[in-house]
């Protein structure tokens, strides 16, 4: 799998993400604007990370209210939500107007419980299911740059949810599938208005085997919709990501690694 070179020139290319110093920590902000049901996920490490997790406290929100946003996260067996996971946001602000400090913001369970110490692989995504409009969404961390967390192993996980782990905005066609099938392993975008699937955006990977297997070429491996139609620039933003939904057993998804 290639690599793509990453670095400061890089970075100013990059909207919305900064470089922070020299061993390349740095931090990514998203506004929801109005839609309510967006894909996000675990672009960054967490700092130090010796095992390719990002630990939730890492993430902040700004304009967000207590107990009526959530981040959800989705059971990879059945696609349903696991409503175990689901956390709020207790943020800074509302720390403060309870007459605490800023240093009690946290994210919390149903319990009131702090989950600031969970932690997800690189490349896990959530859903939000936001009554706020307007919330900024603020990840922060380390960029990988170790190829096997870019490595998405959806072995046993039909319906993985998958962010993208990279640390820039990124096509369909600088990812790659291996042990997929075309027609019968597909990547899915959730609408960010209903948290439905918008199965006009479906695209299937016609991978360089099947390919070489049609008397062509691996240059003719290509992501393609229903009607077979090359959909490589489809984009893949940093901080987003799309559900699968996967006929095959053993698929992994190769995203770039930053260098």
């Amino acid at each position: 799998m290639k690599k793509i070179m990453f670095g400061l020139a890089a970075a100013a290319a990059i909207s919305a993400f900064a470089i922070e110093s020299a061993n390349i920590v740095g931090y990514k902000t998203t506004n929801t604007g109005t839609d309510l049901y967006l894909t996000g996920g675990m672009c960054f490490i967490t700092t130090g990370s010796t095992d390719g997790t990002f630990r939730l406290g890492d993430l902040k929100l700004e304009g967000s209210t207590w107990g009526s946003d959530w981040l959800q996260f989705i059971n990879p067996l059945t696609s349903a939500v696991d409503s175990t996971k689901n956390v709020t946001y207790y943020s800074a602000a509302e720390a403060i107007a309870d007459g605490g400090t800023a240093d009690d913001a946290e994210w919390e369970n149903y319990d009131e419980e702090c989950q600031d110490d969970v932690t997800y692989p690189i490349g896990t995504a959530f859903l939000t299911s936001f009554a706020s409009t307007g919330v900024t969404i603020t990840y922060s961390g380390e960029v990988n740059i170790n190829p096997a967390y870019s490595t998405i192993d959806c072995a046993g996980k039909p319906y993985a949810y998958v962010a993208n782990p990279y640390p820039g905005d990124l096509t369909a066609g600088d990812i790659k599938l291996i042990g997929s099938a075309w027609g019968t392993d597909w990547l899915q975008f959730i609408n960010p208005a209903t948290s439905a699937v918008d199965s006009t955006k479906n695209i299937t990977y016609y991978s360089a085997a099947e390919a070489i297997a049609d008397g062509g070429s691996a240059d003719d491996a290509e992501w393609e919709n229903y009607d077979e139609e090359c959909m490589d620039a489809t984009p893949i933003p940093m901080g987003s990501g799309f559900l699968c939904s996967f006929g095959s057993s053993n698929v992994q998804i190769l995203f770039p690694t930053a260098e």
